[in-house]
């Protein structure tokens, strides 16, 4: 892109919403030193068709998205869903599209680019997500877990969320302070995690969690839980269980994310059963090594 004049010109006279359009088209169709990647064949057409995909159906909502800060509607989750995008990384034996034993990242992220063309916040950036989760079930999940929630994430039923970054420690995984005490049948977790993009509108979040009282373990007391909610839309929402736990949580304003939003979350003596540690007991403590 350094070596386009055109594209210089564009930087430039980068001062309006027009400018910056161009600018976008400029970047997404510039060759680079770098050349374009090849693609096998079955790649290539996902990439075709992800695209018209974006040109089509996301381009046309997307600027209404962003301008009026809505959530990515069912008109856009409904059709990706039937495209198999939450579950191109799932092995084709719990309903995703992957052939078994496949990596098959490189379909993820060209899927990833070519629907971000359009826009990453109302498209491209809702493949992490499951990617992301499903990556942590596979490699440490229990056999029921895996047989439960991965057929759900291809599917996108439920959508999904990370929780990870803490208001106090960012993303120095191994300081996290979100808290998890052991009661009858499960775990209470309190504290707060902040920028969860997709909180609200998912139904499960995947939540890094200290499980061990001794924080001078770091990274070895941390376990992951998977945590139920109700889906909402909106920039705010509170969810509260029978027992008296709860969960709320607020969208923080974000420049260019709109859509999904990323969410301050409060967790008060929240309940997740002992089913829902990814991993099982035997995984308690190492929930560092599946994020």
């Amino acid at each position: 892109m350094a070596a386009s004049p055109a594209l210089a010109t564009l930087r430039r006279q980068t001062t309006g919403a027009a400018a910056l359009a161009a600018l976008g088209e400029a970047v997404i169709h510039a060759q680079t030193e770098l050349g374009q990647v090849a693609l096998d064949e079955p790649v290539a057409m996902a990439q075709q068709a992800f695209r018209r995909f974006a040109a089509e159906v996301v381009a046309p909502c997307a600027e209404a998205i962003h301008r009026e800060n809505l959530t990515v509607p069912e008109s856009l989750l409904q059709p990706m869903r039937e495209m198999g995008v939450f579950g191109l990384s799932i092995p084709e034996q719990y309903g995703g599209s992957a052939v078994d034993g496949r990596d098959d990242t490189l379909l993820m992220i060209t899927v990833t680019e070519a629907l971000s063309e359009a826009s990453l916040a109302a498209a491209g950036s809702l493949i992490t997500r499951p990617e992301i989760l499903a990556r942590a079930l596979m490699t440490g999940g229990t056999p029921e877990q895996k047989q439960h929630w991965l057929p759900q994430l291809a599917a996108g039923q439920p959508l999904c969320a990370i929780a990870i970054t803490e208001p106090d420690y960012g993303s120095d995984v191994a300081s996290l302070a979100l808290k998890g005490s052991r009661t009858t049948g499960g775990w209470l977790v309190n504290g707060a995690k902040t920028w969860c993009t997709f909180a609200g509108k998912a139904g499960v979040l995947m939540v890094v969690t200290r499980t061990h009282p001794d924080r001078s373990l770091g990274h070895k007391g941390l376990s992951i839980l998977l945590v139920e909610k109700p889906s909402y839309d909106g920039h705010e929402f509170r969810f509260e269980q029978p027992g008296g736990g709860s969960l709320t949580g607020r969208a923080i304003p974000t420049i260019g994310y709109r859509g999904m939003h990323s969410f301050d979350l409060a967790f008060e003596n929240f309940f997740v059963p002992d089913a829902n540690v990814l991993g099982g007991e035997a995984s308690l403590g190492k929930g560092f090594y599946y994020t």
